[in-house]
């Protein structure tokens, strides 16, 4: 891991990220084990942020709960690492001073690389909103990552607020999220965004669950969690 992309997992889970960091960003996760390691840790985050009612979070502000949150986990998350870090040197070290003394040849065999061919789905509409979506699934060291490309194509909705509304609190904005579940049946939500009627939304994401092992997709309302979108995933690489 190199310092310039010590602290860009965080940002690559959460669409932070321009296209170009992300390509480059991309390109240096198949070179290198721990940041691979490390975007694996952070993938979570996006549930994590899902949790926080949308109506508690107040603005932008560095101060809010939510920034209180993610600053948070990611303190843990670097905490962690330079520990593991501080770690693998040590046992490094005592590693090259035993090979000084005594030469052991070991043999192993290991498994086969995950497959580098990404697999795209397309997701079915399970209600009558105009909304389409595909997702493309790239196998890696850590796991998968998911890129979801979304299309809200539904007119432009009012700009009042509905009858007895809150003004204040009306937005054309929904919320969705990307639910994974794997061949135990146990779904996560890998990434989440915001839509409005006539936007196109690509979303990254990312999951430690083998390509092969994921099951079903399903892109549902994080405000309201009804599902909205789904696919089964045809076994890859079991």
């Amino acid at each position: 891991m190199t310092d310039r992309y010590a602290d860009w997992d965080a940002s690559y889970v959460l669409g932070a990220l321009s296209p170009a960091e992300r390509r480059e960003y991309e390109r240096h996760l198949e070179a290198c084990p721990r940041c691979a390691e490390a975007v694996a840790e952070v993938a979570g985050l996006p549930s994590l942020l899902a949790r926080v009612p949308i109506e508690e979070v107040p603005g932008e502000s560095a101060e809010s709960p939510q920034s209180d949150l993610v600053a948070g986990a990611l303190a843990k998350h670097r905490i962690r690492r330079r520990r593991r870090r501080w770690t693998a040197v040590a046992i490094g070290s005592l590693t090259a001073a035993a090979a000084a003394i005594v030469l052991v040849v070991v043999v192993g065999v290991s498994g086969p690389a995950p497959s580098a061919t990404a697999v795209t789905v397309e997701l079915a509409s399970t209600t009558q909103e105009a909304l389409t979506a595909d997702v493309r699934m790239q196998p890696r060291a850590w796991g998968t990552e998911l890129s979801t490309r979304c299309r809200y194509t539904g007119g432009v909705q009012p700009t009042d607020p509905p009858a007895g509304g809150d003004p204040s609190s009306y937005s054309a904005e929904t919320r969705y999220g990307l639910w994974v579940t794997d061949r135990a049946g146990v779904s996560s939500l890998v990434s989440t965004w915001r839509a409005e009627p006539g936007s196109d939304v690509d979303a990254a994401g990312a999951t430690d669950v083998r390509l092969g092992d994921i099951r079903h997709l399903e892109i549902r309302s994080v405000d309201s969690g009804d599902v909205l979108l789904q696919s089964d995933v045809t076994a890859v690489g079991s």
